[in-house]
């Protein structure tokens, strides 16, 4: 189904020749309502609304949809009424007839001067917006949007797609303000120029052309304002490559894969396999794009500030991702990559990153690094684990004690990875700060 959700106001409305896409020669036939002349286009354009809900206050639902407000009488305030021009109201029902709706109905609204009546407001368009088919398509009138109606419009817009996963297919606001604006100064350049008083009658009774605009665009950076919220408090980077188009694509996977390596902890991908600076590089030559989307350009520079720390194949990228664990609140991530890591680290620093997956290898670290007395190794792993053992014993003492901290039988691991099954669990704050500490004192230990 796809709807028209749109305002009317309580005041008069000229009769203006709207226009769409920026074409004034295919202006629509004068009305004072721009809600005839969006629906006569969009059938026009193969894009038929189906059903109609117009939203008034009491006073717009007597002078503009019942009847056509002409003005205000000056001295008592009264309305005068337009006794040739129908209504809203009348209007809808020709269309109707003419088959480019099929249904329409007003909804009552109040003004909105209050906060109380501004979330009253919200609820009543809600109501009616989760009542339509899940996977409608909504179109939008904000022309006559008054006070903070248009604000609420966009936040109801982001709840419906969430909630009910309704497509956005338009948003319009007829800018009648450019139209009379015009109108005016054709006016004056007539005067100007000593028209005659046939012209200058024309003139002045010929309606204004407005131009009514299309800002769907809004939607999309409200997407990318999600997208960006999402990896910057997350760290993942699937609604940024959603948003992207195919040009930025390639990019856009690459970092996808960078940061689905730190969520499902890919230690030894993070260390050998991720080509980081081919990032940077991919980052840099979008930033120097003139056609890329003005959304995408600050994220694109967070996005390189927050990849700094990293680096191609090295075992320092496993700290690097612990960072990126503690600030995006992964805390299991970044136990199980600071384990590993300390066990890789090592490692390279004395047998380098081409050993990193030797079964054999990380054993006799984790051995060496636990104190796991030389009685209890096996005969394949004494040479490995005396000479790691030696090793940080010269350069590294203190990371033995930072490691045990991690890794002893009552240690961290132990505690997050066996899900708090164990005498005395750590409630999830005290590990969320546990994290943060064990890491202080291992890049300490290891001088990082």
């Amino acid at each position: 189904m796809h709807t028209l959700l749109t305002f009317l106001g309580a005041i008069p409305y000229d009769k203006t020749q709207y226009y769409f896409d920026g074409t004034p020669e295919q202006a629509s036939v004068p009305t004072p309502y721009v809600q005839e002349a969006i629906l006569r286009h969009l059938a026009l354009k193969g894009k038929r609304i189906e059903r109609v809900i117009v939203f008034t206050t009491e006073n717009a639902q007597e002078n503009n949809y019942e009847r056509c407000i002409r003005s205000f009488d000056k001295n008592s305030g009264i309305p005068e009424y337009d006794k040739q021009e129908p209504g809203l109201q009348e209007r809808l029902e020709r269309l109707k007839r003419e088959n480019i709706i099929d249904d329409y109905k007003r909804v009552l609204i109040s003004d909105g001067n209050t906060e109380r009546e501004i979330f009253e407001i919200f609820s009543v368009l809600y109501e009616q917006v989760a009542a339509l088919p899940e996977g409608s398509a909504i179109a939008l009138d904000l022309t006559y949007g008054f006070r903070s109606l248009p604000m609420l419009c966009m936040l109801l817009l982001h709840y419906a797609r969430t909630l009910h996963h309704l497509r956005v297919s338009h948003i319009f606001y007829g800018n009648y303000e450019v139209g009379r604006q015009e109108k005016q100064a054709k006016i004056q350049e007539l005067k100007k120029s000593g028209a005659s008083e046939e012209e200058m009658e024309k003139a002045n009774t010929q309606p204004p052309r407005a131009p009514v605009l299309e800002l769907s665009a809004f939607v999309e950076l409200q997407e990318w304002t999600i997208a960006a919220h999402t990896f910057v408090r997350s760290g993942d980077a699937s609604l940024l490559v959603e948003r992207m188009n195919e040009e930025e694509r390639a990019t856009g996977e690459a970092l996808r894969t960078f940061t689905d390596q730190i969520l499902t902890c890919r230690g030894s991908a993070l260390a050998t396999q991720s080509n980081v600076e081919s990032i940077r590089e991919k980052i840099r030559a979008l930033q120097g794009k003139s056609n890329l989307g003005a959304p995408l350009k600050p994220i694109l520079e967070r996005v390189e500030r927050k990849l700094e720390p990293f680096a191609n194949r090295t075992a320092r990228n496993g700290f690097a991702a612990v960072e990126w664990c503690i600030e995006h609140n992964l805390i299991q991530q970044g136990f199980t990559l600071l384990e590993e890591t300390c066990k890789s680290y090592v490692i390279e620093q004395i047998y380098g990153i081409e050993r990193l997956q030797e079964a054999n290898l990380r054993e006799c670290a984790k051995l060496a690094l636990n104190r796991v007395p030389e009685g209890k190794w096996k005969p394949e792993q004494e040479e490995y684990a005396k000479k790691i053992t030696e090793y940080l014993k010269r350069e590294y003492p203190n990371a033995f004690r930072a490691y045990r901290r991690l890794t002893g039988e009552k240690g961290l691991r132990n505690d997050i990875n066996h899900a708090g099954y164990m005498a005395s669990p750590k409630s999830p704050q005290e590990l969320k700060e546990a994290l943060k500490g064990v890491y202080v004192e291992i890049k300490e230990a290891f001088q990082l």
